[in-house]
């Protein structure tokens, strides 16, 4: 591994960004995590050396929010799934320096909101620590109460994700920061938003990896360098990437943030930390027979396609579905061979009639749940006010359609009940966010 990415050369920050290649989820797990693997020995899980100053700001943030500490009985529903390490940081920050440390008790064996509902009554914490608030709204509906009236002795609700979700509850929800496999990333910021992250990463190297904005060109697309915390800009749009001694080789996290401002340099800490909120990624580009559409304008165009007498849209899936080439299209195909079959798949080829009769059409399908029953006539006006918003937005979609290159979109009503269902399960997962974009573009995974 160090002999391919040249890492014996490495003199700083800078030969390291410049000789190892920045990888995706995939590409990481693919060429990386086999050679290196994740460190969980004991020199892993040993105490960093910034782990008390980053421990001292994090209890300083909690107490100018609540004074129900130290806590002494910790309820945990979010699912450790980012290894032994993270575990551990999370249960030491709950414990307060120089105090006992709190009885804590995990999620397993709860699997469903019943089973959850009842934990809490049953254990009476203090402190829930929950990965999305989300979660304890769906608790409340389901007690059809406040929880402190399920649980009075509950005092401090920690969450990671869904922070602006709204409760019934009066405890004070405090922010539990962000950590991944490779560390602690970010601390929560003494400054509103609540949501609001401060960049900590000391054991790690972070870099931002610019995002284009989807508001001048319809699609969001990664810049092609990365630049250092230290020098992000304002309000800009980035993708965190990490890198580790635990294993961590510049890995796109898939995680995006938006900068709103940076931390004074301090005697403890001189260092200029950037603080941030999360933020969904953008909509993923949708690539189709000829050509690609861009997310943002997909979304658009679908929100954009109801009118105001139309039921409302509760959550939409937007994906293409590909139909294969006939064996006779196959065969022509086959015979074929000439410099002028090199633009076949693009919108410069010939049209499905003809000579081309039996070549495959894209198809791009639209699943949506909307409000109350709609009427028979709705999945057919809104294909036409897709298809004719996606003609305005895009110049090749439109050549493609009037070849008989692409179908007409497709249009379906899911039942009722479909957007909460997938809710509910990203709930009961206990790991991420379970908020996301109300129309989601889906593209079929590649292994």
């Amino acid at each position: 591994m160090g002999r391919e990415f040249g890492l014996h050369r490495v003199r700083g920050v800078a030969d390291f960004r410049a000789t190892v290649p920045l990888f995706d989820r995939r590409s990481h797990a693919r060429e990386v995590e086999p050679e290196l693997g994740f460190g969980e020995d004991e020199r892993s899980m040993s105490g960093d050396m910034h782990g008390s100053l980053d421990h001292a700001r994090l209890w300083q943030v909690w107490s100018s929010q609540t004074e129900h500490w130290p806590p002494r009985k910790v309820l945990s529903l979010r699912r450790e799934t980012q290894g032994r390490r993270a575990a551990r940081l999370r249960r030491e920050d709950l414990a307060q320096l120089g105090a006992r440390a709190p009885e804590f008790v995990g999620p397993e064996g709860l699997h469903d909101l019943e089973g959850m509902r009842q934990a809490l009554v049953t254990l009476a914490p203090d402190t829930l620590v929950v990965s999305s608030l989300a979660l304890c709204r769906s608790l409340e509906r389901l007690g059809r109460c406040q929880l402190e009236r399920l649980v009075p002795s509950l005092r401090v609700i920690l969450a990671e994700h869904d922070l602006e979700t709204r409760l019934r509850t009066r405890a004070p929800v405090l922010n539990l920061g962000w950590i991944e496999r490779a560390g602690r990333v970010a601390t929560p910021s003494l400054r509103a938003p609540r949501s609001a992250m401060s960049l900590s990463g000391r054991e790690l190297i972070v870099e931002f990896l610019p995002w284009t904005d989807p508001d001048k060109d319809g699609r969001s697309q990664p810049g092609e360098a990365t630049v250092l915390p230290e020098n992000a800009v304002l309000g800009a749009r980035y993708e965190v990437v990490l890198s580790a001694p635990s294993g961590m080789l510049r890995r796109r996290s898939g995680a995006h943030i938006r900068v709103i401002g940076f931390d004074p340099p301090s005697r403890a800490d001189a260092a200029l930390r950037p603080r941030f909120v999360r933020r969904l990624p953008p909509p993923t580009d949708l690539r189709v027979e000829g050509t690609t559409l861009a997310g943002a304008r997909l979304t658009a165009a679908v929100r954009q396609a109801f009118q105001p007498e139309d039921p409302a849209l509760v959550g939409a899936w937007v994906s293409v579905r590909r139909a294969e080439k006939s064996k006779v299209a196959e065969q022509r195909s086959a015979q074929r061979v000439g410099a002028g079959e090199i633009f076949d798949d693009t919108e410069l080829g010939r049209p499905t009639r003809g000579p081309r009769a039996g070549r495959r059409a894209d198809t791009v399908t639209v699943r949506m749940e909307v409000q109350g029953v709609p009427p028979a006539r709705l999945p057919r006006e809104l294909s036409s006010r897709i298809d004719r918003d996606l003609r305005r937005r895009s110049a090749p979609y439109a050549h493609l359609r009037d070849n008989g290159v692409l179908h007409p979109p497709e249009v379906r009503i899911c039942p009722s009940g479909t957007t909460q269902a997938e809710q509910i399960e990203r709930e009961l997962a206990l790991d991420g966010p379970v908020r996301g974009a109300v129309i989601r573009v889906e593209v079929p995974s590649v292994a």
